[in-house]
């Protein structure tokens, strides 16, 4: 069944929900851009607290309570969210995704999802959070440690 959602005007929204799940574990915020929200910050260009590609996070399993990502919102990303997804939940159980459209796999579920606006941005934002599905996540992780070894 369809039901409709009203927009509304908000600002950090991500960031209060991932405070709120961390309960006073690590997070992590990915193509962290120059906010300086997130324990660790981690972007592609020299700005974050690491320097390293999202889709090949230089963390162990399970290092982070709370992942948070807004990726670069262009239809190239779109494929690359899939490696990126599967290396965030490889490190973090609760992964917040702030995009305009939503992801899906086997590896976590989406478990809420609040539609926003902001002001000057066009397309209206999901913020999606997705938990990890451990069975799924188990086969993942043992797959990286054996391309790491």
């Amino acid at each position: 069944m369809t039901s409709w959602l009203v927009a509304k005007p908000v600002q950090r929204i991500g960031e209060y929900h991932v405070k709120r799940d961390a309960s006073g574990g690590l997070t992590l915020n990915a193509c962290c851009g120059p906010y300086k929200f997130g324990d660790v910050r981690v972007d592609l260009r020299p700005i974050g607290d690491i320097q390293a590609d999202v889709r090949n996070l230089p963390f162990k399993d399970n290092v982070f309570a709370v992942a948070f990502i807004d990726p670069p919102w262009t239809g190239g990303f779109k494929i690359a969210i899939g490696s990126t997804m599967k290396e965030l939940v490889r490190v973090a159980r609760i992964v917040y995704v702030l995009s305009p459209w939503t992801w899906g796999s086997s590896l976590a579920t989406m478990t809420r999802a609040w539609v926003c606006w902001q002001p000057g941005v066009f397309p209206a934002l999901i913020l999606a959070r997705y938990v990890r599905n451990e069975t799924a996540a188990r086969a993942v992780s043992e797959d990286h440690t054996e391309a790491a070894a």
